[in-house]
């Protein structure tokens, strides 16, 4: 179930002020929890909000809506502590701290990145992804 706050231009406008000039938008698939707030399906704890920014390194995102839902549906590995959770998808800007573009890693379209600001929320249904199909491990 996605609960979770809508796009919000007021959220991209001063979202866009507070990222350095090299940050570039992408899209980050994360467990949805009934509490609306957002997890790192890898961790499990790593927590994600609509406005805030998350620094750590690495995090991962991908740089297309295409790119995410092809990784959220068929690349997350089974050792992820939130696979079956409910998903959504954040936009996100996405940049590295020492200026450097984004590392490229594993499956094509996804970088590593060292922070992260969610301006959106979508839910995964609206991409096609599980919701209201068996959980991810059953997928496989």
């Amino acid at each position: 179930a996605f609960n979770g706050p809508a796009m919000s231009t007021n959220v991209e406008g001063r979202a866009r002020r507070r990222v350095p000039h090299h940050a570039k938008l992408y899209y980050k698939v994360v467990a949805a929890r009934d509490d609306g707030s957002f997890r790192s399906i890898y961790d499990g704890t790593t927590n994600y909000a609509v406005g805030e920014v998350t620094t750590g390194s690495p995090l991962y995102a991908c740089h297309s809506i295409g790119a995410v839902v092809v990784h959220g549906r068929h690349r997350l590995s089974d050792e992820c502590a939130m696979l079956d959770a409910p998903r959504a998808i954040l936009r996100c800007w996405g940049w590295r701290l020492d200026g450097s573009l984004p590392a490229p890693v594993g499956t094509p379209g996804k970088y590593r990145l060292d922070a992260l600001l969610p301006i959106a929320a979508l839910p995964w249904s609206s991409t096609g992804g599980h919701d209201g199909i068996p959980p991810y491990s059953q997928l496989r």
